[in-house]
């Protein structure tokens, strides 16, 4: 068996013997990753100006220094003058706890430009849709370090890198057509940052490309009459704070996101029955009120008592009662799945059906799309029709009340 090849020779002095009449160094060596031969460093600098008690502390140093940057990754043979040190912005939390964000890459690998990017974005960016960005890109981050593009100039990516990267999501994972076209629509905005925002002269490899994935209905289903009466019966008696994020999302159509989970008391405007979404929460970012109906005021006053709570507590606070601590993000959402599936209801019931549901019943009292575009908070009224016929179907009472007999 031949021996493995030595890659370091960690620092060590070389004090010729203890002499002090001749010139010490601390001496390392390094297998140089082209050659594949071994080079040997040595540093001088400071042992001659010393007495020899004080050139052994000084080599205790420069040793601790040297073999502190050899364990972290240093090499001699590193190009410093094309290395920028960076935050890793598609690090995992814990994973950066343990090995630190930052790190040094070329400042002109895919890499480098895909923390650049994400660190603008994120101050344009909701948290919400900036985990977006930075998973994808995580994700073809990861596609670029397994097939060794991490290190390649970014202007020899191309098309078939992207094609390349895109078919091993979606085989992987069966993502359907609206997840695959939110890659390339990212993918996209990385690549238009990098040649308009950098100035990088190439062509955009993610213009163009094929439409992959799945067709699939992932759009969550209005809760049908006779469902709806079973998950008001069963989730108040095994949820009740969930039950009152449901009862805001159908009677005022907030979103299940920040709006109803950063919701504090203070919004609550209890004299005038109103609700004021900030717009730090805001999916549209609009200061709005929103009226209150009768049975969800007596439902906050008189069951939840939300009225007695300081105004800076969270609605939605950790152990099913209003306080200072936020829930996690998909912490009402998994509560309504575990309880939709005991009760063996359908899948495509999602949390956020109860907005879905709440439009659906209000649409049957005969509320016109102008009075439910402004319930919805729809920018434009072209969204709330569109929403109409997605969601709620078209509806025709000529159609239902006076068809012919056959």
């Amino acid at each position: 068996m031949s021996r493995r090849k030595e890659t370091i020779i960690l620092p060590h002095l070389n004090d010729k013997g203890g002499d002090p009449t001749k010139t010490w160094y601390v001496e390392y060596s390094y297998r140089n990753p082209e050659s594949g031969v071994m080079e040997r460093f040595r540093f001088y600098k400071g042992f001659k100006e010393l007495e020899a008690s004080e050139r052994y502390k000084l080599a205790e140093t420069t040793i601790k220094e040297l073999t502190y940057k050899i364990r972290s990754g240093w090499t001699p043979f590193e190009d410093t003058t094309n290395l920028s040190r960076t935050i890793d912005e598609t690090m995992y939390h814990n994973e950066a706890i343990v090995l630190g964000r930052y790190s040094k890459v070329k400042n002109n690998v895919t890499t480098y430009y895909i923390n650049d990017f994400l660190k603008e974005k994120k101050l344009e960016l909701k948290i919400k849709s900036y985990q977006t960005y930075q998973s994808k890109l995580r994700l073809f981050k990861q596609f670029l370090d397994k097939n060794r593009l991490n290190d390649v100039d970014i202007s020899l990516i191309d098309s078939s890198v992207i094609i390349a990267f895109m078919k091993q999501i979606q085989s992987s994972k069966s993502l359907s057509k609206v997840t695959m076209d939110k890659y390339s629509q990212i993918l996209y905005s990385l690549f238009d940052y990098v040649r308009k925002r950098r100035h990088v002269k190439m062509e955009n490899p993610a213009d163009g490309i094929p439409r992959l994935g799945e067709i699939k209905d992932e759009a969550p289903d209005p809760i049908s009459d006779r469902h709806r009466k079973i998950f008001s019966s069963e989730i108040p008696k095994q949820d009740p704070q969930l039950w009152l994020a449901c009862l805001l999302m159908y009677y005022t159509a907030l979103r299940p996101g920040e709006e109803i989970r950063l919701l504090k008391i203070r919004q609550f405007n209890f004299a005038n029955k109103s609700i004021t979404i900030y717009s730090t929460t805001a999916k549209n970012t609009e200061r709005e009120t929103i009226s209150m109906p009768d049975q969800l005021y007596e439902e906050v006053t008189n069951t939840y008592h939300l009225d007695k709570y300081p105004d800076d507590y969270n609605v939605f606070g950790v152990g099913g009662l209003p306080g200072t601590t936020t829930l996690g993000k998909n912490n009402l959402r998994n509560r309504f799945n575990h309880i939709r599936d005991l009760l063996s209801m359908p899948k495509s019931y999602k949390f956020y059906s109860w907005k879905h549901t709440g439009a659906s019943s209000l649409t049957a009292t005969g509320l016109n799309s102008f009075d439910l575009q402004k319930h919805l908070r729809h920018k434009d009224m072209s969204s709330t029709e569109k929403y109409i016929r997605k969601r709620l179907g078209d509806k025709n009472e000529i159609i239902q009340k006076k068809f012919p007999d056959i």
